[in-house]
């Protein structure tokens, strides 16, 4: 990976350096199934090189206005998010971490570091999902896993993922994942809910409708 990002040379780069690089993100794939989509993107959001898995599309090769790519772009060390992949339409965990190296064939003591790119992994997480149908809040209740951007990403209940919850039920939601109370709940169109934080992007929530609890 050094050697192909400080290779300024496309006939090299591209002939030379890629097909080994694409053939260990291969085998890195290999040991872990869950790593589908292995890349090299340039500063400015340009898929460099990629390894993914068969069968697999591109839906863009320029992912400069994802917004997983932004964030990206602000982090010095690692980046981890969830983001719903274009590719396959599935929701994945993206994690990446700038490369910044220095040349030095240029010069070896005082040559500055420069970013060269970025190293970015996509990881399927849809395992999570038989979890999160399976298991039941009592007898009727559900949970569901949501983003910071009032996203479902997986849902107990069949046809609610992929929505956007209105902001008037989850803003009083993500306070109540926030405070981390387990004693608190929160009341809203019959149902009980109670919420935790699971990663500063990711909050899981359980429901309970009213009628079980008063029964």
């Amino acid at each position: 990976l050094r050697q192909y990002l400080l290779s300024s040379d496309e006939n090299e780069r591209y002939t030379l350096l890629q097909p080994p690089l694409l053939r260990q993100f291969a085998g890195y794939h290999e040991a872990h199934p869950q790593y589908y989509e292995i890349r090299v993107l340039t500063p400015d959001g340009e898929e460099d090189a990629r390894y993914a898995r068969p069968g697999l599309g591109n839906a863009r090769e320029n992912e400069a206005r994802m917004p997983y790519f932004r964030a990206l772009r602000k982090t010095k060390r690692v980046y981890k998010g969830f983001f719903h992949n274009p590719d396959n339409g599935e929701v994945s965990l993206l994690v990446g971490r700038p490369i910044g190296m220095r040349d030095i064939e240029q010069d070896p003591i005082a040559a500055p570091e420069v970013l060269r790119g970025y190293l970015a992994v996509t990881v399927d997480i849809g395992r999570v999902e038989p979890l999160i149908k399976a298991r039941r809040i009592g007898r009727t209740g559900w949970m569901f896993l949501t983003d910071e951007r009032v996203k479902v990403l997986f849902h107990g209940k069949d046809g609610e993922k992929g929505k956007v919850l209105p902001e008037a039920l989850f803003a009083p939601l993500r306070q109540l994942a926030q405070a981390g109370d387990a004693a608190g709940a929160y009341y809203a169109r019959d149902l009980l809910y109670l919420g935790m934080p699971v990663q500063k992007q990711l909050y899981l929530f359980a429901a309970l409708p009213q009628a079980e609890l008063t029964s």
